[in-house]
Protein backbone atom coordinates (compact mmCIF):
# COMPACT_ATOMS: atom_id res chain seq x y z
CA UNK A 1 0.00 0.00 0.00
CA UNK A 2 1.20 3.56 -1.27
CA UNK A 3 0.79 6.84 -0.05
CA UNK A 4 -2.37 8.75 -1.62
CA UNK A 5 0.35 10.41 -3.43
CA UNK A 6 0.03 10.65 -7.12
CA UNK A 7 2.61 8.98 -9.16
CA UNK A 8 5.14 10.22 -11.65
CA UNK A 9 6.58 7.37 -13.04
CA UNK A 10 5.15 4.10 -13.97
CA UNK A 11 7.25 2.08 -10.88
CA UNK A 12 4.58 1.94 -8.62
CA UNK A 13 1.29 1.89 -11.56
CA UNK A 14 -1.12 -0.88 -10.37
CA UNK A 15 -3.66 0.05 -12.76
CA UNK A 16 -2.20 0.49 -15.93
CA UNK A 17 -1.90 3.99 -16.69
CA UNK A 18 1.57 3.67 -18.20
CA UNK A 19 0.58 2.39 -20.85
CA UNK A 20 -2.25 4.82 -21.43
CA UNK A 21 0.19 7.40 -21.04
CA UNK A 22 2.37 6.25 -23.35
CA UNK A 23 -0.22 5.87 -26.03
CA UNK A 24 -1.51 9.46 -24.83
CA UNK A 25 1.82 10.38 -25.44
CA UNK A 26 2.59 9.03 -28.72
CA UNK A 27 -1.35 10.33 -29.78
CA UNK A 28 -0.72 13.87 -29.02
CA UNK A 29 2.99 13.89 -30.98
CA UNK A 30 1.13 12.43 -34.19
CA UNK A 31 -0.47 15.68 -34.48
CA UNK A 32 0.48 19.29 -35.47
CA UNK A 33 1.16 20.78 -31.88
CA UNK A 34 2.28 23.99 -33.66
CA UNK A 35 -1.06 25.99 -33.08
CA UNK A 36 -1.08 24.75 -29.39
CA UNK A 37 -2.78 22.28 -27.57
CA UNK A 38 -5.32 21.61 -24.60
CA UNK A 39 -6.37 18.64 -22.67
CA UNK A 40 -8.64 18.03 -19.71
CA UNK A 41 -8.81 14.71 -17.80
CA UNK A 42 -11.89 14.31 -15.36
CA UNK A 43 -12.83 11.76 -13.36
CA UNK A 44 -13.73 11.27 -9.73
CA UNK A 45 -12.22 11.73 -6.55
CA UNK A 46 -8.70 9.54 -6.20
CA UNK A 47 -9.43 7.58 -9.37
CA UNK A 48 -5.75 8.51 -10.70
CA UNK A 49 -6.44 11.49 -12.77
CA UNK A 50 -3.05 13.36 -11.43
CA UNK A 51 -0.72 10.05 -11.88
CA UNK A 52 -2.06 9.72 -15.52
CA UNK A 53 -1.04 13.34 -15.97
CA UNK A 54 2.00 12.88 -14.34
CA UNK A 55 2.63 9.65 -16.33
CA UNK A 56 1.87 11.15 -19.45
CA UNK A 57 4.00 14.12 -18.94
CA UNK A 58 7.01 12.02 -18.37
CA UNK A 59 6.68 10.32 -21.50
CA UNK A 60 6.64 13.38 -23.52
CA UNK A 61 9.63 14.15 -21.76
CA UNK A 62 11.02 11.42 -22.77
CA UNK A 63 10.52 11.87 -26.52
CA UNK A 64 13.17 13.50 -28.66
CA UNK A 65 11.83 16.84 -30.21
CA UNK A 66 9.11 16.21 -27.72
CA UNK A 67 7.04 19.60 -26.73
CA UNK A 68 7.08 21.99 -24.35
CA UNK A 69 4.53 21.41 -22.17
CA UNK A 70 2.98 24.52 -19.68
CA UNK A 71 1.20 23.38 -16.67
CA UNK A 72 -1.29 25.61 -14.83
CA UNK A 73 -3.47 24.73 -12.30
CA UNK A 74 -5.95 27.28 -11.62
CA UNK A 75 -7.95 26.69 -8.74
CA UNK A 76 -4.44 26.86 -6.88
CA UNK A 77 -5.23 30.79 -7.66
CA UNK A 78 -7.48 33.21 -5.87
CA UNK A 79 -8.64 36.02 -7.91
CA UNK A 80 -9.26 36.54 -12.02
CA UNK A 81 -6.87 39.41 -12.09
CA UNK A 82 -4.15 36.80 -10.00
CA UNK A 83 -5.06 33.93 -12.09
CA UNK A 84 -4.14 36.01 -15.41
CA UNK A 85 -0.82 37.60 -13.99
CA UNK A 86 0.35 33.36 -13.01
CA UNK A 87 -0.82 32.24 -16.05
CA UNK A 88 1.48 34.58 -18.03
CA UNK A 89 3.93 34.41 -15.38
Amino acid sequence: MFHDTPLSCTGHDRLGFGEIAHHLATAFLQNDLSQGFVIGVEGAWGSGKSSLVNMTLNELGNKEDGPHVVRFAPWLVGSRNELLIQLFA
